[in-house]
């Protein structure tokens, strides 16, 4: 279940994995996927005892027919008293999970926003209270799940019990048993309380079993669904090539949604040409569309309108994950990974030179391509970020911000020293930036207002026209 989650994720669009819930992806990949494995020994347990149930049955029907009929009823009143109750006791596992979920997103916020807790006195106190309360929920709603379930328990055995009483004092009275055949009939009503108990006790195993495997398959079905609303990439298909001579977008656009889907911020139409061996700067302000704009342009974000070209060879979306592999990029918002992942294939010396470049030699090793530590600040993740991506080898390299996190010294060496060695090499670079005191550096300047291209300056500061 977990490996089936996982590749259907990594099948999904980065606009759907957003939509997503991470804190219920997170339950169920660990603790619903627990419960289901869990309950997988104890259930063939009560299957063992079902049988055993089973055969204890057949042998009383042979010592007789009264006796099986008096137990055979006893057994269906007490699966009748389980199965009355059995919607609501599922309701209410159902309800335990999605206060689970809530309370595991309350514990992600006390982490993730650590900072800002410590910096406010009441919104810790008024998270801790949102915690406390979803938590006492939690064990309320559990408890009462708890207790459906025991009540269960109690009155099946109840119920059971008082039959075993009735086939051993009242068969006899309905029937003509000598004591040998009552004495068997005894020992194996008795012998049957084991194995029933067995059974019933197993029920809400089954139950919570049941309530995580619907959970598991809602989230799956819905991914499932969000799949199959996309062509299936192709194998055998020619990588685009590194030595292209432009990527185009031709009338691109794209609507963020609203919650409630309603059609939200647009970028676009963009009409935009990305030359090899160029050095692009994107500018605007914030919220202009800087960010949406290389999403489109990676493939990120599928245009609901346009179309991208590498020279003459359309994007579609049977090639799209061999397009987005030209690209390296390090986003605004950037996850450092421990371990590059993917790359095999590192040359040290290389790896040595950027090191140096970036002055990380002091604080970090790259030992069998994982990074002997990742707790840094800001600006030296953003630096180990770049030395991955450099060592990709792309043909377009994509940088978000990329110099905002860092001092004066290592701006001057992005955009006089990294940049200008990418465009020698031959490589595409697209950065958004505010850096106007480096604008110079740029053969193309592009400026986004309000999701769209407001006007693009040459290097010589000719304005182009759109």
């Amino acid at each position: 279940l977990r490996n089936s989650l996982t590749l259907q994720i990594r099948q999904a669009e980065l606009i759907e994995v957003e939509s997503l819930n991470t804190s219920e992806v997170y339950t169920m990949i660990s603790r619903e996927t627990k419960v289901i494995a869990d309950a997988a020994p104890q259930l063939m347990i009560a299957v063992q005892s079902l049988v055993l149930v089973g055969m204890i049955m057949l042998y009383l029907s042979w010592l007789s027919t009264i006796a099986l009929s008096l137990m055979g009823f006893s057994i269906v009143v007490g699966a009748w008293i389980h199965l009355h109750r059995i919607a609501e006791t599922s309701a209410a596992l159902h309800d335990a999970i999605k206060i689970e979920n809530t309370m595991v997103s309350r514990f992600a916020d006390l982490l993730n926003g650590f900072k800002e807790i410590k910096l406010s006195g009441r919104r810790s106190a008024a998270l801790g209270e949102a915690l406390s309360d979803v938590s006492a929920t939690l064990v309320e709603k559990k408890v009462h799940t708890q207790g459906l379930y025991t009540q269960d328990f109690i009155a099946s055995q109840v119920t059971f019990f008082l039959m075993t009483g009735v086939v051993v004092f009242v068969a006899p009275m309905m029937a003509k048993i000598n004591d040998v055949t009552l004495g068997m009939i005894t020992t194996a009503s008795l012998f049957l309380i084991g194995p029933v108990s067995g059974v019933v006790m197993a029920i809400p195993l089954l139950g919570r079993a049941n309530a995580a495997a619907e959970a598991v398959a809602a989230l799956k079905q819905r991914l499932s669904r969000i799949l199959s609303q996309h062509d299936e990439p192709q194998e055998g298909i020619a990588p685009f090539k590194t030595d292209f001579a432009a990527i185009t977008l031709d009338n691109l656009s794209f609507h963020h949604r609203r919650s409630a889907g309603e059609e939200g911020f647009k970028v676009g139409p963009i009409n935009l040409s990305f030359r090899r061996g160029q050095i692009v700067f994107i500018t605007g302000g914030n919220g202009s569309g800087k960010s949406t704009l290389l999403k489109l342009l990676t493939a990120l974000y599928r245009p609901e309108t346009g179309s991208i070209h590498v020279d003459d060879r359309p994007v579609t979306g049977v090639n799209i994950d061999l397009y987005r592999e030209m690209f390296a990029v390090v986003f605004a918002d950037n996850h450092l990974f421990d371990t590059l992942w993917g790359q095999e294939q590192i040359d040290p010396e290389e790896v040595a030179e950027l090191f140096v470049l970036l002055e990380m030699q002091d604080k970090v090793r790259l030992d069998q391509g994982r990074f002997s530590t990742t707790q840094l600040s800001g600006g030296q993740k953003k630096r180990l970020a770049l030395i991955g991506a450099l060592l990709e080898h792309r043909a377009v390299y994509v940088f978000d911000e990329w110099a905002a996190d860092q001092d004066p010294h290592f701006r001057r060496k992005f955009y006089h020293d990294i940049l200008p060695r990418l465009r020698q090499a031959g490589k595409t670079v697209i950065a958004v930036t505010h850096d106007d005191k480096y604008f110079d550096v740029a053969d193309v300047r592009i400026h986004i207002d309000s999701g769209e291209v407001a006007d693009i300056h040459t290097r010589d500061d000719k304005v182009s026209p759109v």
